[in-house]
């Protein structure tokens, strides 16, 4: 019974998540390298691209090497308003999400911030290595590499402070973790076909 629910949640997540790439696909976007730049939000902001686009310049420059290995892992950049993250890094579809209230409230060096420490789970998973699997040791990590990053941007003080405060606060983040782990299964289930019935949905996702 345990094999065929697996069987079946990896049948409807591939059907989920081709949807969602032809839905994607056929929308306007802005590139920058070989990134897709997308706003999804309902009341799309004309902040938010132009933001982003002003962060991922930040990190071409300041981090060249993290800005190629994004290139690599990742297909899109996508400004939505997900639940319970600032952002977020979705493997099967190699995006990266980006809230919509960071993207268009936020200055450009607080999104590059958001960027790198979900490419840093892009690389991470690249490798092998899953979310869950250990939580705390990866979000570790990738704060880590946020706070490098900020670290080598000019007058960032402030920055390098909340990434620090950020990085302190992981060893105690086990309700944050559980908070995400319930928005993605939101969010997957909120991406299934319509024809699948709830109750099926809700049984896949848990």
């Amino acid at each position: 019974m345990p094999e065929l629910k697996e069987l079946i949640t990896k049948l409807l997540r591939a059907l989920a998540y081709a949807r969602f790439d032809r839905h994607v696909n056929r929308l306007d976007y802005v590139s920058h390298g070989t990134l897709r730049l997308i706003d999804l939000s309902e009341n799309p902001s004309p902040n938010s691209v132009p933001a982003v686009v002003a962060a991922l310049d930040l990190i071409k420059r300041y981090a060249p090497r993290r800005y190629a290995g994004l290139n690599r892992r990742i297909g899109r950049i996508l400004v939505a308003r997900i639940p319970g993250a600032h952002s977020s890094f979705m493997p099967a579809i190699r995006s990266i999400f980006i809230h919509t209230d960071i993207a268009s409230q936020e200055p450009p060096e607080s999104i590059a911030a958001q960027i790198i420490h979900e490419a840093a789970h892009a690389r991470i998973w690249s490798c092998g290595y899953r979310r869950f699997d250990r939580p705390k040791r990866l979000e570790r990590r990738a704060n880590l590499e946020m706070l490098d990053f900020v670290s080598s941007l000019p007058d960032a003080d402030y920055l390098i402070q909340w990434a620090r405060t950020v990085l302190g606060r992981t060893d105690q983040a086990d309700a944050d973790f559980a908070q995400l782990a319930q928005a993605q299964k939101a969010e997957l289930a909120n991406m299934m076909p319509s024809w699948v019935p709830n109750r099926l949905t809700k049984w896949l996702i848990t």
